[in-house]
């Protein structure tokens, strides 16, 4: 697990690197990581200065592998939808 507990990142390419390595990640509620990660979807998201949420959470993911493997799947799949090399083109020329 990948987590990223940024409160003032962009964009973090190591989140997509992870994503495209079947990592799940975990990340704060805010900036680009919400952005990029859909909670519970493709990721989970950790509440802003809030260790004992945060952690809880981390534990139910480790704990449940369907979802682990559910959020997976939909991260590599959401990955090469949105975060394309070809949808970065299209993106520019419109």
């Amino acid at each position: 697990m990948l987590l990223c507990p940024s409160y003032s990142e962009g964009m973090p390419t190591v989140i997509l690197e992870a994503m495209s390595l079947n990592v799940p990640v975990a990340v704060t509620a805010h900036g680009g990581p919400k952005e990029i990660v859909l909670d519970g979807v493709t990721g989970l998201h950790l509440p802003l200065n809030d260790s004992v949420v945060s952690a809880s959470k981390i534990n139910d993911l480790l704990n449940n592998p369907t979802l682990v493997e559910k959020i997976k799947l939909a991260s590599k799949l959401n990955l090469n939808k949105e975060f394309s090399i070809q949808n970065f083109q299209n993106k520019v020329i419109h």
